[in-house]
This record gives C-alpha cells, structure tokens and sequence, in this order.
C-alpha cells in the first residue's frame, strides 16, 4: 500500500529531504509506517532492540488526529500501554524488547 497525501498546488521548492517519521531515541527502531488495512488511517509498529526500557519519541511527517495502540491484527487492544499524542509528536513507553503498533488516524 502507498500513503497519498493530497495537498494543494503551490508555488516554490520542494525540501531537499522529507521524513515520514523520526524517532528517538537510537534503541526504539521503526519498522513499517503504512496504510492501514481497514481505512485511511496509517499504522507504525515500532520495537525496543537493546533490552531497556524507553520513553520514545516519534515525530510524524504529517498531520494525524489521534493515536491509538492495536494490537498486530491493526484492532484496539484492551491493554495497550501508554501512548499520548500533540501536535505532530508522539510520545510511546516501551518495554525491554517490546514491540507496538500504533494507528494513526487522519
């Protein structure tokens, strides 16, 4: 699946490098941002790989309205853990070894 942004035309130049999303810190790696499969909201499972915990921060390269975890099937989970959102910044706790998917929706 590919992630459409619609925007309007305008005129100038295009930033020389865009990310979809950037995470800290170096021990929380991202490993898929994609559509979700049963809207148009957007998914991004991410993992703890040094066996620490850590507060991440991620920072979305586009507008959402509200985040919420699922669990790998993309439906809520009734235990997720804790995961706040504002503005375009995310800020997930994660367990040693911990693996989360979080949707985003737009």
């Amino acid at each position: 699946d590919v992630l459409v942004l619609e925007t309007a035309p305008e005129r100038g130049t295009l930033p020389s490098t865009w990310s979809g999303c950037e995470v800290t810190p170096a021990n929380v790696i991202v490993t898929a941002v994609k559509c979700a499969e049963d809207n148009d909201d957007f998914i991004i499972r991410a993992y703890e790989c040094a066996g620490q915990a850590a507060t991440a921060t991620i920072t979305l390269g586009c507008e959402a309205r509200s985040v919420v975890e699922n669990d790998f099937l993309e439906r809520a989970w009734k235990d997720a853990g804790k995961v706040a959102m504002a503005g375009r910044t995310i800020k997930a706790e994660f367990k040693p070894y911990e693996i989360r998917t979080l949707r985003m929706g737009r």
